[in-house]
């Protein structure tokens, strides 16, 4: 499956998401990290390295993703931690 295009697991991933933390906007700008997300969804701690990587640039210089898309995971990363209240590996908990 090509980055630039959703995979079908990734389409039916965000049909599951509530539609305020559905990644709309990374789905349509950057596919290859919807397609990401949605393979690391069941991986607590895989998701969360993933999402922390795209939310921090440690490299310097990066142009960052737009604004939308930064919203939209900030957005996941809350509603994952609600459904592990009680777990310690979830995105976004240390």
């Amino acid at each position: 499956m090509s980055s630039e295009t959703l995979s079908p697991a990734t389409v039916q991933w965000t049909s599951t998401l509530p539609s305020d933390v559905q990644p709309t906007t990374i789905a349509k700008t950057s596919p290859g990290i919807a397609n990401t997300l949605a393979a690391a969804w069941g991986m607590p701690e895989v998701l969360k390295r993933y999402v922390n990587e795209l939310l921090v640039d440690k490299r310097g210089g990066r142009r960052g993703l737009p604004i939308r898309a930064s919203r939209e995971l900030h957005a996941l990363r809350a509603y994952y931690a609600t459904l592990y209240r009680d777990r310690d590996d979830v995105p976004g908990r240390s």
